[in-house]
């Protein structure tokens, strides 16, 4: 690219850049549903042809709870590299003519925010284990040196608007969003990821099998796995299998977050798929199987922390059924600061701990679908219960993986919502291993 087509592009991502710091600002202050609404059509119109870095701080703008009039930015897709593009680049990338390893490649149906996805079938001799079907995940073409010239976009992130003054720390914010473009930018190191989500999940949630020796810092390829998109469920499956579909989806996030240690942290419409065999459809029986394609924002704790967490949710549930507050909160205090939450703030604010777990994790304490999958009643009961200061300074202590939390909860109310069918989290809790 020459210096006027670099100049240009920076003039235009800092344009794109400070439209949305004002449109972000005017969200945050914003009153009513229908002003966030006009706000939110503003930053989509904004967004829908951005690439790289803009598009993925909308795409994450549109799991927040609040932002619902950003919900299609989660399904935008970007124009594809043209085949012939493509092919020169896998050259380059293997050091060889690609048609040495692939048989077929397909053209991308359309582009994510960073990368585009390609089926392929290998030449005999690649098919480690008798799959010759893959997916060819090719990282934009520019979007790396773009993502990290546009870093100080990160200023920008609507969803920080007034996050200062809900006692959240957004240097720390931003500093872990950087840290997961940092995976999403070299694709072996997604690879890696990848293959630690797959041997996370639970039976009946599948992760395509990264083939580690053929990626590459620009490339990933990985086994293809058909599935149904969520388009297509919410449309056309029945009620019990929509509820199964959602029930796994819950399922999946628990077990990898509570019980392996590493969840999936981006719950995009794009990033999930479905299958179900004859007898399921048949019989209406537990026969649905969850796919997720995307490996690059994952959720580790490790045992301590994830000790801590299982304990204090199990607290809340214990605190619904018998309103023993003071006990609760004196032994939730550390169970929390096992699970990283500063002790200082907690020690400060005892008396108030007690609510405020209980409106973070109350969906987990509820026998019955919850909440939720309600992301307005939701939102209003934690509003109702997180009163400032003491709000303020719980939510100041949390660990900054935190927001990693929220947004994918966020993802899946979004994407439970699109099902239709409410899900009781503390069910599938009590079911963990």
């Amino acid at each position: 690219m020459g210096l006027i087509g670099r100049v240009g592009g920076a003039v235009q991502r800092a344009a794109i850049a400070a439209r949305m710091r004002q449109l972000g600002m005017r969200m945050g202050r914003a009153r009513t549903r229908a002003e966030r609404d006009r706000i939110g059509g503003e930053l989509v119109r904004l967004l829908r042809d951005a690439r790289g870095l803009a598009m993925k701080i909308g795409q994450w703008t549109a799991t927040a709870p609040e932002a619902r009039a950003l919900e299609p930015l989660m399904r935008l897709a970007a124009r594809p590299e043209p085949l012939a593009r493509v092919r020169r680049r896998l050259d380059a990338s293997y050091g060889r003519p690609h048609p040495d390893l692939f048989e077929t490649l397909a053209p991308a149906a359309g582009a994510a925010s960073l990368a585009q996805v390609h089926r392929a079938r290998l030449r005999p001799g690649f098919d480690d284990d008798a799959r010759r079907e893959v997916a060819v995940k090719l990282l934009g073409k520019g979007v790396r040196d773009a993502v990290q010239a546009e870093l100080d976009l990160l200023g920008s992130l609507p969803f920080g608007m007034g996050a200062r003054r809900a006692g959240f720390d957004l240097d720390a914010q931003r500093a872990l969003f950087a840290r997961v473009l940092a995976v999403e930018l070299d694709l072996r190191r997604e690879a890696e990821a990848q293959a630690r989500l797959r041997a996370a999940m639970p039976p009946g949630v599948v992760v395509p099998r990264p083939r580690i020796d053929l990626c590459r810092r620009d490339v990933l390829v990985q086994t293809w796995e058909d599935g149904e998109t969520l388009d297509v469920v919410a449309a056309d499956w029945p009620d019990a299998q929509r509820a199964q579909a959602a029930a796994r989806i819950v399922e999946a996030f628990l077990h990898g977050l509570l019980v392996a240690g590493c969840a999936q942290g981006d719950w995009n419409e794009g990033n999930v798929a479905f299958r179900r065999d004859e007898v399921g459809q048949d019989s209406g029986g537990d026969a649905v199987t969850l796919v997720l394609y995307d490996a690059g924002c994952l959720l580790e704790l490790d045992a301590d922390r994830r000790a801590g967490l299982r304990r204090a949710i199990a607290r809340t549930r214990a605190a619904r059924r018998s309103g023993d507050d003071v006990a609760f909160t004196a032994a939730l205090i550390d169970d929390l600061i096992a699970a990283g939450v500063a002790p200082g703030p907690l020690r400060a604010n005892a008396s108030h701990i007690g609510p405020t777990v209980l409106a973070l994790l109350g969906p987990l304490a509820d026998p019955e679908p919850s909440p939720i999958g309600d992301g307005v009643a939701y939102r209003r009961r934690l509003r109702a219960t997180l009163p400032d200061p003491y709000g303020r300074d719980v939510r100041a202590a949390l660990p900054s993986d935190a927001l990693l939390i929220t947004r994918a909860v966020a993802g899946i109310v979004h994407l439970l919502r699109r099902l239709r069918a409410p899900v009781a989290w503390g069910t599938v809790f009590d079911g963990l291993g």
